[in-house]
């Protein structure tokens, strides 16, 4: 976590500059009103990978210290 944390959130903030700076033209592929109206979309959609790096470290932390799928208790009938 120490490293893969702030390795992670800094690939997603690149790819965030990326979209800020080559969003618009590479929308201009599909039509100028077409990137008009999804260039804002784009980029709020990009902002939510970086919450996505946190969330997914921590169900991982989770997973490796709780031990996944949490163990069920066996039914009573079937030790028997």
């Amino acid at each position: 976590m120490r490293r893969t944390l702030p390795v992670g959130l800094a690939i997603s903030a690149g790819c965030y500059l990326g979209v800020l700076l080559l969003g618009d033209i590479a929308m201009r592929a599909f039509g100028r009103e077409y990137a008009a109206a999804g260039s804002h979309i784009l980029r709020i959609v990009a902002i939510g990978g970086l919450a996505l790096v946190v969330k997914d470290h921590f169900f991982a932390i989770y997973r490796c210290d709780a031990g996944w799928p949490p163990r069920r208790a066996s039914p009573s009938w079937a030790s028997g």
